[in-house]
Order: structure tokens, then C-alpha cells, then sequence
């Protein structure tokens, strides 16, 4: 933990180009690699949800990569209303710079892009862990953050 986060450029499913090197700032990005077919991560789409709102008001970034293609993202982001942006990675080159070997994964990087805690795979307690450390680190407040069925398999 502690060194510099590998550093991508991926387009949106907005078609915007975004690069994490824009993402830098006081309060830093979390990333979330997900795939829209595993169960683990849908499940995960409220809490991220929730989680970016908190972010937002501190002048941080929740960003989604995923290898899914441009319309099942589109898809998704439309059925569990969701307003992070969501980046495509088809051919995985930031998963595979991040070592994502399991979905979801989540990345806490701080305001240098410093890799501060990361959660490989669905491990709620640490995800909640993780989330904590990033809320409380920026004083933000997590009263409604979580949710016992955002936990729920199969969501």
C-alpha cells in the first residue's frame, strides 16, 4: 500500500474519454471493477451508489470499470440508476494493471493516487472496512451508507 496507482485512460459508457490522472484532488477516487453477469456485484450497485453520492459532495470519485461492452453497461447503469461513470476496459489492460483476480474488486486510492486499501472479490466486512476508512479519512458521514440488503446474494 502506498504506491502510485497505474494510471489508464478508458472511454465511458458516455463516450467521454476519462483518465485517472484528472481524478486527482483533496479527497481521491475509489475504483470499482465489476461484471454486470456476477450476482456479488449487482448486489454492490446501491451501496456504490450511496457511497458516490457521500464522495461527490467532498470533491471525490467513484468510477466502475468493467469489461463488459458498451451496452450491457448502458443497461445497467439504466436499470440500477446509476450515476457513477462507468468505464469500459474490453480488453482488461486496468484490470490486469490493478490484479483484479476477482469481482468485484474495490480501490481506494488517496488524493496523490496512492493505493491506500484494496477488497479482491465480495468480502462484505472488508468492503464495509474499506468504505469506512474512505468516508471517515474525508469526514464524511455514513449514517444510510449501509444497508442490510445491499448484502443480500442474488440482488
Amino acid at each position: 500500500m502506498g504506491d502510485p496507482a497505474p494510471r489508464f485512460e478508458l472511454r465511458g459508457i458516455d463516450n467521454q474519454i476519462r483518465s485517472l490522472d484528472e481524478a486527482d484532488g483533496p479527497t481521491g477516487t475509489f475504483l470499482f471493477f465489476y461484471s454486470r453477469e456476477l450476482k456479488d456485484c449487482r448486489a454492490a450497485f446501491p451501496y456504490m451508489e450511496r457511497l458516490t453520492r457521500l464522495v461527490v459532495k467532498r470533491g471525490g470519485r467513484v468510477w466502475a470499470v468493467t469489461r463488459d461492452g458498451h451496452g450491457e453497461s448502458l443497461e445497467t447503469a439504466d436499470q440500477f440508476q446509476l450515476s457513477f461513470p462507468i468505464l469500459l476496459d474490453r480488453r482488461g489492460w486496468v484490470s490486469q494493471a490493478y490484479a483484479v483476480a476477482a469481482l468485484p474488486s474495490f480501490f481506494h486510492l488517496d488524493g496523490e493516487l496512492r493505493l491506500v486499501q484494496s477488497v479482491l472479490g465480495w468480502k462484505p466486512d472488508d468492503v464495509r472496512t474499506a468504505a469506512l476508512a474512505f468516508a471517515q479519512t474525508h469526514g464524511m458521514e455514513t449514517d444510510g451508507l449501509f444497508q442490510e440488503g445491499d448484502w443480500l446474494p442474488g440482488a
